[in-house]
Formats: C-alpha cells, sequence, structure tokens
C-alpha cells in the first residue's frame, strides 16, 4: 500500500473510530470498555466503519447528511482509488 493510501486510512479510521464510539455510547446508554472494543472492530474495516460512522454522524452527532456522505462515503472512495479494494476490506499490511 502506497503512502496516501495508509494516511487515508489512518485518517478515516480515527475519524470512524471516534464517532462510532460516540454513537454506539448513545446508542447502548453505556460507555466503556465495550464499547471501545465494538468502534475499534467496527472501524478496522473501513466498508462497516464508514456506514455505521454516517449513521451514527447523522443521528448522534447531528452533522450534515451531505458532510457526513463527503467523509465516510467519500473517504472510502478515495482510499479505493489510492490502496485498491483490498484496501476497503481491512487487509492493509504495514509491510
Amino acid at each position: 500500500m502506497n503512502s496516501t493510501a495508509l494516511a487515508i486510512y489512518i485518517f478515516l479510521g480515527l475519524i470512524e473510530f471516534f464517532v462510532i464510539n460516540r454513537a454506539l455510547r448513545s446508542w447502548l446508554d453505556r460507555g466503556g470498555l465495550v464499547t471501545l472494543i465494538l468502534a475499534s472492530v467496527a472501524s478496522y474495516v473501513p466498508i462497516v466503519g464508514g456506514a455505521v460512522a454516517l449513521v451514527g454522524a447523522i443521528t448522534v452527532l447531528e452533522w450534515p447528511w451531505w458532510l457526513s456522505g463527503i467523509l465516510f462515503i467519500g473517504g472510502s472512495a478515495v482510499l479505493a482509488i489510492t490502496g485498491g479494494f483490498g484496501a476497503l476490506l481491512g487487509t492493509v499490511s504495514f509491510f
């Protein structure tokens, strides 16, 4: 994976993790280790993380739908273009 795709993967993963964590805390009415683990698993795969983060950003954080769509759907599309479709499935290797 090239450096551009890796940077996009890390940036998207971090944003998705924080949005998903916040959404899960709101939806499950609990915080802590469970939501951290679920958010980590969901944000590892950009397609799954993007979908959950899109819904969470719109419903919980009340972001506009167009901003969430550009960030999470557009970010996954740019990742697919720069890193190949394997990057969308979470099969990223640092070696």
